[in-house]
């Protein structure tokens, strides 16, 4: 009405307003007029994000479950529900209550009414080998690994296990022990005479991945690290900084892995099995002077087969190898002039400055003649003119050979002058008896 006059609360306080001042009502300006817009933008892009992160996980959680060569799009979501009873009725015998699969609902694999591109007959949602993946996502990682069991590889997995159930672990179709030889025919009678013992056991996956690998053979790691796995002392022998190479990369160089028809599974007898690699040494065994290989020793008598702490393999260092079978000799060499004496760069004293290691064509594994040989330290010793004759035509009568260096002085040492084999005139009369003063 004109003229009239009413009191309105504007900014906190109270304003008498005429009809003629007065404007239509609005609310007092909000300060944060105009961010409500960009705070709905800004929540619904956080949904989003929410939602789609939501959307990956789920996504890889199926790939981690189904293994990442399992087709989502194709593949038909398992049924949920008890209806395992009624397929019972009619299928009695495809189910023992004991397995593990016994607890799955025959729709989890199976569908009422065959689908499109699945295997007739079977009513599967879908191949076997999708199928198994489902629930065994980390086996079926397998297929991304260079070395398949091939019924594995073919998804068949009813060829060693019964789906249904079996009376064995794994819901395998035979005992362990039995059901890799039935296509893997290894051991014959002829080679059973030493067999490895997870082999001899059956237990086959004790080396060997059934399902895949990415080493030859299957095995569950490479060689050496499978092996030393079982044989421990092994591997503190290849770390003792000389390693047999074979040993060290490829056990079954030398080594069969199930059975053998020698002693430690080997391939081969020793010294047969060494000269397939070692082949230069054969023929120095058969020269006039070599160890006794094979008749009474073997390559492992001097070498370990697998690593030392000495080079080429030995039992020690300097001359403890040789101490080994000539302890005598070695010792009785220790405090002599040939103690200290040194040929060819090698230490002093060392059996090998004289002799040779497998074989030789002077006895006693010589590098050379003897009467030579030690010319090369004595050489003023073999002038015939002023020392004792030597070489042929004369002769020891005393060893009944001809007359050389060790006929009268042993090489490595005795308690007497000159490393003498006799004290005194004791040697000479025993060639010389009717020689000397008579009284």
């Amino acid at each position: 009405m004109p003229g009239r006059a009413f009191a309105r609360l504007l900014q906190g306080k109270w304003v008498v307003v005429t009809a003629e001042t007065a404007t239509p009502w609005q609310d007092p300006p909000d300060a944060s007029e105009g961010e409500p817009t960009e705070k709905k933008k800004r929540s619904l892009l956080g949904k989003l994000l929410l939602a789609a992160f939501l959307v990956i996980v789920l996504i890889l959680l199926l790939m981690l479950r189904s293994c990442s060569y399992l087709s989502l799009v194709t593949f038909v979501p398992p049924a949920v529900g008890g209806q395992t009873k009624d397929c019972l009725t009619c299928h009695p015998d495809q189910m023992h209550a004991a397995t593990s699969h016994a607890k799955v609902p025959c729709l989890r694999c199976h569908t009422e009414h065959p689908l499109d591109g699945t295997a007739k007959g079977s009513y599967l949602v879908a191949s076997p080998k999708e199928l198994c993946a489902v629930c065994h996502g980390s086996i079926g990682k397998g297929y991304n690994d260079s070395h398949q069991h091939p019924p594995f590889a073919l998804g068949e997995c009813s060829v060693c296990h019964d789906v249904h159930g079996t009376p064995y672990p794994w819901l395998l179709v035979q005992p362990p022990n039995r059901l890799c030889v039935t296509c893997h025919y290894i051991a014959d009678t002829i080679l059973s005479h030493n067999l490895h013992d997870p082999f001899q056991q059956g237990d086959c996956i004790a080396c060997h991945s059934p399902h895949a690998s990415n080493y030859p053979g299957m095995t569950k790691e490479p060689q050496p690290d499978v092996c030393v796995a079982c044989h421990t002392e092994i591997e503190l022998q290849l770390s003792l900084g000389y390693a047999h190479e074979p040993a060290g990369v490829e056990c079954t160089k030398c080594h069969m892995p199930h059975n053998a028809p020698y002693a430690p599974m080997l391939k081969l007898p020793p010294p047969e099995l060494c000269y397939t690699c070692h082949g230069g040494v054969q023929g120095v065994f058969e020269k006039a002077s070599h160890h006794p290989v094979p008749s009474q020793i073997n390559c492992t008598g001097c070498h370990y087969v697998h690593g030392s702490a000495y080079p080429s393999l030995l039992h020690a260092t300097g001359n403890g190898v040789c101490a080994e079978c000539h302890p005598s000799k070695v010792a009785s060499l220790a405090d002599t002039p040939h103690d200290s004496a040194s040929r060819n760069g090698r230490p002093p004293g060392d059996c090998r400055n004289c002799h040779l290691w497998h074989g030789s064509d002077y006895g006693p594994l010589l590098q050379q003649r003897e009467v030579p040989l030690c010319g090369n330290c004595h050489e003023r010793k073999l002038h015939p003119r002023e020392n004792h004759p030597h070489d042929a035509p004369y002769v020891d009568p005393w060893h009944k050979q001809t007359m050389r260096c060790s006929s009268c002085h042993d090489p490595h040492g005795t308690p007497n002058p000159s490393m003498a084999r006799k004290a005194k005139d004791g040697l000479c009369l025993t060639c010389h008896p009717g020689v000397g003063v008579k009284f």
